[in-house]
């Protein structure tokens, strides 16, 4: 089992939140207008659930790095990473069957 780093995180009301995390299995899933749109999409949505604005973004082919402020105390993790999993194993079975772009790894 790989080893993993072990970051403190510090959820400070009126602090900007700063992600980033990969794509399932590191493949290049974000080359697609479509899957990007719909990651947006649900970013969007998490942030009217979950109250945070999302001030800044990256999205790449294997990664997304996100900036956000929180609109009230609770910490925005609990919205973005409930989703992104839940997103990643979707996005796994989709792959599974599927030879579309960023489907196969090379």
């Amino acid at each position: 089992m790989g080893h993993r780093k072990q970051v403190r995180h510090y959820h400070e009301p009126g602090h900007l939140h700063e992600f980033t995390f990969s794509c399932y299995q590191r493949r290049p899933l974000l080359t697609n207008d479509d899957w990007r749109g719909r990651l947006a999409r649900t970013l969007d949505t998490a942030g009217e659930e979950y109250r945070f604005q999302l001030v800044a973004f990256l999205f790449m082919p294997e990664h997304v790095q996100l900036l956000t402020y929180p609109l009230d105390e609770s910490p925005t993790s609990a919205a973005i990473w409930p989703e992104s999993s839940s997103r990643s194993q979707s996005r796994s079975k989709t792959c599974s069957s599927r030879t579309g772009p960023g489907c196969s790894r090379s």
